[in-house]
């Protein structure tokens, strides 16, 4: 029997979290009390999660066959049958075009930002797109040093995901995936390599001029850093020991160490403005 619970978790609503990073410009820009800017960066928000919903919809459709065959997602809505293919592309019609509607009503360039994020899902990295856009809503300059550091951190926590799929694996390899349980040591050391670089890179953003002219108290941003590296050890070592078996995302939500970690990290931000 078909309920609102299979249909709301084929949206993916616990994903959502990832479009906060459209408010990361305004925070770090420190227009985060400029009213125009927020009113604009929250309709950015829910526009996206309309958007994003109807994309992971159309995701599970082109991946049916391979869900069914996968450890984790052959419980999702779709591939176990408790929504029909035609009730998730009439859904995922749905939140398109409530999606662009949002978007429409609060300002034509964020139709134009929705637009590019459809075109572009498939060239650059679902978490970069949301950084990019919260940057151009609110015409912000961005750093490279930034957006460098975020590709190498989201990169960090794509591949934790790999890793805990093949590790929920009972088959050597998932179906539709290019790697297999053998590769998890080299996934590992990837996945590795990447949080710590991308730890330096945040170090160095830290010491850049425009950081330095933006805020009145720099030196409290570096705090940051053995903050940062804390976390991500924890969440390679929770791995080894097979205690992370959800998406990465959904261990976020129940971790109390990312909750601090979160918490103390808007604090210092504002503390240091």
């Amino acid at each position: 029997m078909i309920s609102l619970r299979h249909y709301v978790s084929i949206c993916r609503p616990y994903q959502w979290v990832k479009n906060l990073l459209i408010f990361l410009p305004l925070l770090l820009s420190h227009q985060y009390m400029h009213m125009p800017s927020l009113y604009i960066s929250s309709i950015t928000f829910v526009a996206f999660c309309l958007l994003v919903s109807s994309v992971y919809c159309i995701n599970d459709l082109v991946d049916l066959e391979n869900d069914k065959q996968h450890p984790l997602n052959k419980y999702r809505a779709l591939a176990s049958g408790h929504i029909t293919k035609r009730s998730a592309f009439l859904l995922s019609a749905v939140l398109m075009c409530a999606s662009f509607t949002v978007g429409f009503l609060a300002s034509h360039s964020i139709v134009m930002v929705l637009a590019g994020y459809l075109v572009l899902t498939t060239v650059y990295t679902f978490f970069i797109k949301k950084i990019i856009a919260g940057l151009y809503i609110i015409e912000s300059e961005f750093s490279l040093w930034f957006l460098v550091f975020s590709l190498f951190s989201f990169f960090t926590l794509a591949t934790l995901k790999r890793c805990i799929e093949l590790s929920l694996s009972k088959t050597e390899s998932l179906a539709g995936r290019p790697y297999t349980k053998s590769d998890m040591p080299i996934l590992i050391n990837m996945g590795i390599t990447a949080s710590f670089i991308s730890t330096l890179i945040f170090g160095l953003y830290l010491n850049s001029e425009r950081v330095i002219s933006l805020y009145q108290h720099p030196i409290l941003l570096w705090i940051l850093l053995p903050m940062m590296m804390a976390w991500f050890c924890k969440i390679w070592i929770e791995l080894n020991r097979g205690t992370i078996t959800k998406d990465p995302i959904r261990y976020v939500f129940k971790d109390a160490y990312s909750y601090v970690f979160i918490v103390l990290s808007i604090a210092i931000v504002v503390s240091a403005h």
